[in-house]
């Protein structure tokens, strides 16, 4: 079944070695239907890492399967999140536990409220890659001179002084700039700031570099709130 989390995303749920009275009380509820079960460590491992188009859930009880999950690449960043019996298995080793829920797999009831919880993670997850990988395809589309304007924007710096750094007309700097806003889909430095915030906050998180053209990760854009309070990109005298 597909969960609705409040949002028009859906969230996929799949089991994976379940053992057998987590499976007894999933099959118990009548509302709890997966839309799919791993029955190896290695049938939801090769499922799993192929780039997701939706939310994910898995529910399992299996050490073997978290063991693998460890060593594999699905602790970077992904739509996953893992509902995990908490008796029975050695979590403590999970170092992404910030998209794991514990519950008592075994109790319907638990099930239930922990599926929930798991699945608004899944989406929080799915919606943080969304956003990171915007930001990152919007910077790969700029080219060497919108992307020394970003830096430049970055920095703090005014049309005229990327005029003057650069050697063209401050004209010549709000067409660039212009450019570079359309790229990211925003019409301030504000906004601006705000994707880039963003992008920098995921990317920490989860320990991904960012790519393209994108700003170092805890720099210039920084200055860019200030810069960009008065909104729209201002027209130097």
């Amino acid at each position: 079944m597909a969960f609705a989390t409040g949002s028009s995303q859906a969230v996929v749920f799949y089991t994976a070695c379940l053992d057998k009275p987590a499976a007894a009380a999933l099959a118990a509820s009548a509302e709890l239907r997966p839309d799919g079960d791993f029955t190896t460590p290695g049938e939801a491992i090769a499922a799993l890492s192929k780039p997701p188009s939706t939310p994910i859930c898995v529910a399992t009880s299996s050490q073997e399967l978290l063991d693998q999950i460890l060593v594999s690449e699905l602790t970077s960043l992904c739509s996953l999140s893992l509902l995990v019996h908490a008796g029975g298995v050695d979590h403590s080793g999970l170092r992404f536990l910030k998209r794991v829920v514990l519950a008592d797999l075994r109790s319907p009831a638990a099930l239930a409220d922990a599926l929930n919880t798991a699945a608004a993670s899944a989406e929080e997850l799915f919606m943080d890659r969304v956003r990171l990988e915007s930001y990152q395809q919007a910077c790969g589309r700029l080219n060497a001179k919108e992307s020394r304007v970003l830096l430049g924007i970055c920095a703090g710096k005014l049309n005229k002084q990327l005029a003057n750094d650069y050697g063209v007309s401050i004209r010549t700097i709000e067409t660039w700039r212009r450019s570079v806003y359309q790229r990211f889909s925003v019409d301030s430095v504000a906004e601006l700031a705000g994707k880039a915030a963003a992008a920098e906050c995921i990317a920490r998180y989860w320990g991904v570099p960012l790519t393209g053209h994108a700003p170092p990760l805890g720099g210039p854009h920084r200055s860019l709130t200030s810069a960009g309070a008065a909104g729209k990109a201002p027209r130097d005298k």
